[in-house]
Formats: structure tokens, C-alpha cells, sequence
């Protein structure tokens, strides 16, 4: 915000073509989300009735129509590029950002900022048509991963779609299940030079190498870890 950024445009990156000194880097990339099984698609029947028209003695109705709506359990994947995000809130050049002169009160905000988008993440459902679908559901696991070195996405855990009829458990059961392995998997194959906890709702879950924690907590512990420059 040191270059008058903004909060928005700190987290997500601001393009102006007329002055390219006030474009900003994305610190924050959020990937489409996708269901982990196939979709399931129904339509919604609704009427449009305008009735101004039927207060003039018309029958009013202005059109039928449908849209279409869909649920399912999604995978969602969020990647925080930390030394980006100082960058963009306090004007400190991003390859200092954890270099040993740089006192921690210049990671504060930045920490600040990320438990809070933390909180956001697994409380807030985007959504349409409010009013008759109420959207609004938490994030029944949510896995954070801290360290330096290259993100990485789970999303290959789903190449093969979940059924929905699967004999092993429920989806939540199977999808957290296919996502252990993943991770298990991808830490034989490269390591695994990070910090990582996760929250579920599910008590039976268990994530290699990860310790469970509430989300007050798992937002107190990535602040900490920004702050403090070290997983």
C-alpha cells in the first residue's frame, strides 16, 4: 500500500496500460475450483411476473424460464506468495523480504492480512441466486503448506473422478482419502522441505507430517510463521 496499491490490488495485481509504474504483481493466485466427482446438473424452473401489469387488470406474467444450478464437493487450491505481498504492502523489495536485516514488523501486515484471507477461505462460498440456494458452507478440510520452495497443486489426486456410488465411504471419506495419498506420494517422490497443518471436521482424518488445528489456530499459526520468517 506504500505505492498506493490498495488492499485488493496488493492481494490480487493491478494492470494500467497507461503508466506501468503503478501496475502491480499478483501475490495471491486462487485456481478454478472443480468438484472431485462428476457434476450433477438439475434445472431450476422460475417465472417472471411483473405486477404493476397485473394491478391493471393483466394476467402479468412477464416469461418462464430456467437455469441451471450445480453442487457437488470441491477441491480448491490457493497459492500466497509472501515476499510478493510484503513487496506490495510495505515497498520492501520481495528479495528482503526474509533476509536476516529485515525486522519483523515489516512481515506484520502481510501476516495480518493472510489470517484473515485464511478465515475468508473456509467460510465464504461464492454463489449466485442467493435468495433460493443460500450458499453458504464451510470448508470441511483445509490443508496449509509453509515453506520456500516451488507451490505445488494437488489437484492430480482427481485425474480419475470420484464415483458417486463408491462402496468404501462417503465422498468426504474417499476424497480426503485420495488426498493423503497424494501427498504421501508426492513426498516420497520429492520431499518435503515445508511446514504443514491441516483442519477437518472429520476426527478419523490423519495428514502425513501435518498436526490438526482448529482454524483460529491454523490462522494464528501462518501469521506467526510470516512474521516470523521461518517454518
Amino acid at each position: 500500500m506504500k505505492h498506493g496499491s490498495g488492499l485488493e490490488s496488493a492481494l490480487f495485481g493491478r494492470m494500467v496500460t497507461s503508466d506501468v509504474l503503478t501496475s502491480r504483481e499478483a501475490a495471491v493466485y486462487v485456481a478454478h475450483a472443480f468438484t472431485v466427482h462428476q457434476a450433477q446438473v438439475e434445472n431450476d424452473y422460475f417465472t417472471v411476473v411483473d405486477d404493476l401489469l397485473q394491478d391493471a387488470g393483466e394476467l402479468g406474467s412477464a416469461g418462464i424460464f430456467d437455469t441451471e444450478l450445480a453442487s457437488g464437493l470441491y477441491y480448491g487450491y490457493v497459492v500466497v506468495d509472501v515476499p510478493q505481498l510484503v513487496q506490495n504492502l510495505e515497498g520492501e523489495d520481495f528479495k528482503d523480504c526474509f533476509a536476516s536485516g529485515t525486522p519483523a514488523e515489516r512481515r506484520a501486515l502481510a501476516g495480518r492480512v493472510v489470517q484473515h484471507l485464511l478465515h475468508l477461505i473456509a467460510t465464504v462460498s461464492p454463489g449466485a441466486k442467493r435468495g433460493s440456494t443460500a450458499p453458504f458452507d464451510w470448508a470441511k478440510f483445509m490443508l496449509i503448506e509453509a515453506g520456500d520452495w516451488q507451490p505445488r497443486s494437488l489437484a492430480g489426486a482427481f485425474h480419475d473422478a470420484l464415483p458417486l456410488d463408491g462402496k468404501e465411504g462417503t465422498i468426504r471419506q474417499r476424497t480426503i482419502d485420495r488426498l493423503t495419498r497424494e501427498i504421501g506420494a508426492m513426498d516420497d517422490a520429492y520431499g518435503a522441505p515445508l511446514s504443514r497443518r491441516f483442519l477437518a471436521v472429520d476426527q478419523e482424518v490423519q495428514v502425513p507430517g501435518a498436526e490438526r488445528l482448529n482454524l483460529g489456530h491454523l490462522a494464528d499459526w501462518v501469521k506467526e510463521i510470516i512474521e516470523q520468517g521461518a517454518c
